[in-house]
Order: structure tokens, then sequence, then C-alpha cells
């Protein structure tokens, strides 16, 4: 596969970069560092028994080191403090001779040069984004304008902010041209022609995404729970969310046909049937022992909404084999349990709304 003129230059800033990193002696200035860090290891060590059994235990491991060790507060780091080190000449002429020999051959020039070239690794980004993109397209089933679309509406609803902008030139061969920007460039205006060619560029953005946005996101049950949320009092319905009891319930409706349940499933799109049988076969499992535990203690629901992130509608004929299965056909239609998919939810809340 031919390589970009961004990919060609990134590889070539990468390199003049870890050379310019390399001149500045920072690798030598650690190593006249090493009988300080020998010292202060066996020092740590030596104050600490729990260190010192890990050390001669013969099952040592990973998961061993950190229940005896735990967040480290046990630890003491006493000797890691400055009047510690300064108590002990040789640990103070370490240090002064170390970086006095630094210092000699220190050059500003290097350092200004080393951080200069460190555009390599800002302009790899984009690259390290695009089969990023190519699979969200693909897995939410959106072509590149509904995409563009939903960023320009997630820009001027101040959901994301332009962090920085990358633009680049796929013509001119000879004298690469490339443009970084932290301005904050709206989504519309991403648009460029080469100050050498004046052949219009190629363009990548990255975006921050709002605090809030991210937390919503980064929920239990997602922005599925946000939008329902949000749906229940739009439409005024009276409704608890996160109900502790022996079982986690999402959300509990009161309608005046009883109590209904709602459970979230914020799961990947399912990669075939196969994997989305087993998906759905584990879910009403554990939903019915969840409903039959409640009715046990005379917690009973006029309806139970399974409700997933994806449309099930993709998935029809495999939702009515399981529906319609020896071990759960009788449960599912006892407890009257329904799956179904985010484009239903609408239509299912209208319903609701009308019997509270």
């Amino acid at each position: 596969m031919e390589k970009s003129i961004l990919e060609i230059t990134s590889e070539l800033e990468g390199i003049k970069g870890q050379q310019a990193w390399n001149k500045l002696g920072f690798d030598k200035l650690l190593f006249g560092y090493k009988d300080l860090f020998a010292y202060f290891a066996i020092k740590v060590i030596r104050e600490n028994d729990d260190i010192k059994k890990l050390i001669i235990d013969e099952s040592f491991s990973f998961r061993k080191m950190k229940e005896v060790l735990g967040d480290y507060k046990k630890i003491n780091f006493d000797i890691l403090k400055q009047e510690e080190i300064e108590s002990i000449p040789e640990l103070n002429s370490v240090i002064k001779a170390n970086l006095v020999r630094f210092m000699k051959t220190f050059d500003p020039i290097k350092l200004l040069e080393a951080l200069s070239s460190t555009s390599g690794v800002v302009s790899t980004l984009p690259l390290m984004g695009i089969p990023h993109l190519e699979e969200l397209l693909e897995i939410a089933c959106l072509d590149f304008d509904e995409y563009t679309d939903i960023i320009k509406e997630l820009y001027v609803l101040k959901l994301i902010s332009n962090f920085q902008t990358l633009l680049w030139c796929e013509h001119c061969l000879d004298t690469p041209q490339i443009f970084i920007t932290t301005s904050r460039i709206d989504p519309n205006h991403l648009k460029m022609n080469c100050l050498k060619c004046k052949n219009q560029m190629l363009v990548s953005s990255i975006y921050n995404i709002d605090s809030l946005l991210k937390e919503c996101i980064l929920l239990k049950d997602g922005l599925l729970a946000i939008a329902l949320g949000w749906l229940f009092d739009d439409r005024k319905i009276c409704w608890n969310f996160s109900v502790q009891g022996k079982y986690e319930d999402d959300f509990v409706l009161e309608t005046k046909n009883g109590k209904v349940l709602c459970e979230c499933k914020m799961h990947l799109i399912p990669k075939d049937e196969r994997s989305f049988e087993g998906q759905l076969v584990q879910d009403l499992s554990q939903l019915i022992t969840h409903v039959e535990a409640l009715s046990k203690e005379g917690v009973f629901f006029n309806q139970v909404y399974l409700i997933y992130n994806y449309d099930l509608g993709l998935y029809s004929e495999e939702l009515q084999k399981i529906l319609d299965h020896p071990k759960l056909k009788d449960n599912i239609k006892q407890y009257r349990i329904e799956p179904i998919g985010f484009p239903e939810v609408t239509q299912v809340i209208e319903s609701k709304s009308n019997s509270t």
C-alpha cells in the first residue's frame, strides 16, 4: 500500500526527533545516577519488612505483590526525603558531580532542535485515527457525510471543542506542506488550499468531548440511560433509577396499570447471529432470575422491558427463536418480558405516558 506524504514525513520526523533527543545526553545523565538509584532501592527495601519477605518468597507474583503492598501507603519512603539525601555526603557529591558533567556538554540549541522535532509524533495522531474512524462508521452504519453532520451538530451544541487541526498537501512531493494549528476552527470552515501549489489540502481534526457528555457516556448504562431518563421526564412519567435491593433495578416506572421495569443493556453490536443469540439468552436468563426473586418478595411488574442500545429489528428471526426457546418461553410469558431496541423506545414510552 502506497504511503501518504503525511505518513512518510511523520516517520522521518520521528527519527530526527529521536536523534535530537539522544544528542542532549539525558541517557548519560540518568546512567550517572545509577549509584543513587541502587542506594535508594536497597534502603527502601531494608526499611520495609513486607518488601523483604516478598523478595525471598519463592511463589512471588504480581498478584501477591499487590496483595501485600496494596496502595503503598504502609511503605516507608522517608529515605527519599530531600533532607535525608542532603545528610549523606556521598549522595550529594554524586548528584552535583553528575549534574556538572552534564551541564558542561549541554547545548540549549540542541534542546530547541529536539522540541521542534516532535511534530512527527503529533502528526501521527490523524494516521492512528483513520482506521478507528472507518471502524466507527461501519459499526454505526453511517456514511462519511452523516458522520460529518453529527460532528458539526455536536460542535454547534458545544459538546465537542477543537483541540488540534492538521492540514497537509498530497501534491507537493518535493517539499511536503504540513500545517498544524490549535485554533478553534468550526468544522464547516476546515478547508484550505495549499500555499505552494494551490490544491485543496487534506485535513484532520482532534476534538475534546465536553466533560458532562463524557461522564454520561462512561455511565454503567451509558447514553441509553440518560436518553431514557430525559424521555420519561419529557412525557411526565414518574420513574426511579438504580433502585437498590438484592438486585439493582435500572428504571421502575409508576403507571395506572402498575409498575413497569426497564432494564438497560449496553453491548457492543454483535458480530454475527450466534453472538447475538448467546448475548440475548444470557441477558434474559439473568433478568428472569431477577424478576423471579422480586416476585417472591412481593414486588410485581405489569410489564418488563429489556432495552438494548442497538436495533433488534436487524435480528428479528434470531430474536423470535430465543423467545420461543422451551427453557425461556414460559417465564418470558409469565413475567411479561419484552426485549426491545432503541428505535422502539419512543413508541413504548408514548404508550406508557398515556397510562400514567
